[in-house]
């Protein structure tokens, strides 16, 4: 079993911060909006005394996720604990200092590929495994990374939640279809993902994860859920992640063309985007009802 390899970059489990500055008020108001569109009308409740870890939780959706549970204390006192674990293996967002000294969060610098233990005799009620490298510019760079990530990371975390008897959600992707031959993509479609290509590393090891929930689920009786996030959008999105929306974004922003690539427009893909208010509330709902 490998050792356990973590650093501790705060961590608040007050309820209440005298003289702390509301996470409302640091986030971007279009963030704050998206993360309270996803939970108007939400029944947040369900939540409530519940302790919850979240990998890649500063990764583009774990990020909003956080903030969402954080966003819940605040606005509704519903004291949920949250272990907020993130590698930083992309060196996105070095700077913690719009989470820190916020009540009921710890945040861990963790690689997954290591076994989770710094969470002691507290008991989890809900695990969320976001972790993962999803720019095809970045994990066809770091191939290795993007597997372990993936596949052993996800056996850790599955193995978190069977110890604790807590819900597991798995957000795993469209790519596990690679480029279907039906648009829209039903779940029913089985796809077809090769296994050599550089792309292979991020769909397959995605696919290889869904089976391992399926492993504990039927092994074990573990409660594991999997949802798989279609081109997901909206404030927040880095530069570097190297995507189409963001590179869009960024020649709007510089009055620049977009290079497309390829001289049949009827030939390109065809791709489902998704608003992050919408990604997040399905989330929400997949963890409490899948």
């Amino acid at each position: 079993m490998s050792s356990v390899r973590f650093q501790k970059s705060g961590c608040t489990q007050s309820s209440t911060m005298p003289n702390v500055t509301p996470l409302s008020q640091r986030m971007h108001p279009e963030r704050l909006r998206c993360v309270e569109a996803a939970l108007a009308g939400f029944p947040c409740g369900i939540f409530r005394g519940k302790t919850i870890v979240v990998t890649g939780s500063r990764g583009y959706l774990g990020r909003y996720l956080v903030e969402a549970f954080l966003l819940l204390n605040e606005k509704h006192g519903l004291d949920i604990s949250i272990f907020a674990l993130d590698s930083n293996a992309l060196k996105l967002r070095e700077d913690l200092s719009d989470w820190l000294d916020l009540p009921k969060l710890c945040m861990y610098k963790h690689h997954l590929e290591h076994t989770i233990g710094m969470l002691g005799t507290t008991r989890v009620d809900y695990v969320f495994h976001l972790a993962g490298i999803a720019s095809p510019f970045w994990y066809k760079q770091l191939p290795l990374e993007t597997i372990v990530v993936a596949v052993e990371g996800t056996k850790h975390m599955l193995e978190l939640a069977k110890q604790h008897g807590a819900r597991f959600l798995f957000t795993s992707s469209s790519e596990v279809y690679q480029t279907a031959s039906i648009t829209p993509t039903p779940e029913s479609y089985v796809g077809a993902v090769p296994s050599d290509t550089d792309r292979s590393c991020y769909d397959v090891s995605k696919l290889m994860a869904e089976t391992l929930c399926y492993v504990y689920v039927t092994k074990y009786n573990a409660h594991a859920t999997v949802v798989r996030i279609f081109n997901s959008f909206g404030p927040g999105m880095a530069q570097s992640d190297r995507r189409i929306l963001t590179r869009i974004a960024e020649a709007v922003k510089h009055n620049k063309q977009v290079m497309v690539y390829g001289n049949n427009p009827n030939a390109l893909p065809r791709r489902t985007y998704t608003p992050v208010a919408n990604t997040l509330r399905g989330v929400l709902y997949a963890a409490a009802h899948g």
